[in-house]
């Protein structure tokens, strides 16, 4: 901008430089021609030298023309030169204004660009805490198997130990079981003797599998029945008090009823 104005201001300097300079000619030739006439010889009077000064006038206003012209020329050539400045300076001008619009365009994208590496480097971050996840659960999946397979291996051999001590513990209790009727039995055989001679009683026992039904009648034909399943004194019925009969089932001991029904008349 500052160099077109520069040329505004030449071609300002210039035209006025013409105008001084065209003056400036007339002038010198003017004085020049008088000069010359002054010193020639072949002017004897006033009238050829008014003559000649007339003639050298026309000269020298042909001359002026010519200079006109050229002055002329030149100022519609510095006009043309003007016009086109001013065109070129618009453009410089609207050129300028994409300049600025791209430097911020560039400003906005140097940004995105800033952006776009930010975003870069945090998916980056985020593929690697993902991958690390990712290794964390196929290690955590992995450790998980290896579990079960040692918790059901562990778990059929705690299957395997339960089966036999659920065989031996049903071979127990069949022993147990039968040597308790085997003693329950004598003792009652034993009983049923010495209550038979000194009660004065009837005893009924019926053994069916696994459940044993007591029948006691004293001589005042009350009556105590009793009912043992799997060994344990499920029912009592002759007593009389019901709490004594639930805390006789408690006890579990046939004996300790029977003595309770004969002493307690």
């Amino acid at each position: 901008m500052e160099e077109y104005e520069t040329i505004e201001h030449d071609m300002i300097h210039i035209k006025d430089y013409f105008k001084n300079y065209k003056f400036g000619i007339q002038e010198r030739l003017s004085k020049l021609y008088f000069l010359n006439n002054m010193n020639t010889n072949m002017i004897n009077d006033s009238n050829d030298l008014l003559k000649q000064s007339k003639e050298k006038l026309v000269e020298i206003k042909d001359k002026g023309k010519e200079c006109d012209k050229f002055i002329f020329d030149i100022s519609t050539k510095f006009f043309n030169i003007e016009n086109e400045t001013e065109h070129e300076k618009n453009n410089v001008k609207h050129l300028q204004e994409k300049i600025n619009k791209k430097k911020l365009e560039l400003d906005e994208l140097t940004k995105q660009g800033d952006l776009y590496n930010e975003y870069e480097t945090l998916n980056m971050k985020y593929k690697n805490v993902s991958q690390a996840i990712e290794n964390t659960l196929n290690k955590i999946s992995d450790l998980k198997k290896e579990l079960e397979k040692k918790i059901n291996y562990n778990y059929d051999e705690l299957e395997v130990y339960r089966e036999k001590l659920m065989s031996r513990t049903r071979r127990l209790s069949v022993i147990q079981y039968e040597k308790y009727i085997e003693d329950l039995y004598e003792f009652y055989k034993k009983m049923a003797q010495k209550i038979l001679k000194l009660f004065n009683v009837e005893i009924y026992t019926k053994n069916e599998n696994y459940k044993i039904n007591i029948l006691i009648v004293r001589s005042d034909k009350n009556e105590l029945k009793m009912e043992i399943v799997n060994g344990r004194l499920e029912n009592i019925k002759g007593l009389g008090n019901e709490h004594k009969e639930e805390y006789y089932k408690k006890i579990n001991d046939p004996r300790f009823v029977i003595f309770n029904f004969l002493f307690n008349k």
